[in-house]
């Protein structure tokens, strides 16, 4: 398959390009819909997003970029397989708030220990 440049494309490209494009569908699905129901897909909006920025990213195999090639929409299968999975974006964000909580619980530690250390003087 060659690209608009006349260029062959390699698979992680046609990949990439398949789900951008059916990312492109779903979004334009979403314009006749209700604000509310856009609203309750806002979710599944940022999720299958991500996942085609990241596909690249993933470092798939050939037979795994192959398989999902073969796929009529690949993004709506891995996004359906991701809601199969206990672990998920969830895990990550609770991951990050809890480091992040930390690090800055630490951080206001160090500093009234400093005030205090300052009052002493």
């Amino acid at each position: 398959m060659r690209d608009n440049r006349g260029s062959f494309m390699n698979n992680t490209e046609r990949l990439i390009g398949k789900m951008n494009d059916e990312l492109a569908a779903f979004v334009a699905g979403l314009e006749r819909l209700p604000v509310q129901d856009v609203i309750e897909k806002a979710g599944e909006i940022a999720v299958k997003t991500d996942m085609a920025l990241l596909v690249e990213e993933a470092f798939l195999g050939p037979k795994e970029t192959k398989a999902l090639l073969g796929m009529r929409m690949p993004l709506e299968y891995l996004y359906q397989e991701y809601l199969k999975k206990d672990t998920g974006l969830s895990n990550v964000l609770i991951d990050h708030m809890q480091d992040a909580a930390a690090d800055e619980a630490g951080r206001q530690r160090k500093r009234n220990r400093e005030r205090i250390a300052g009052e002493a003087r």
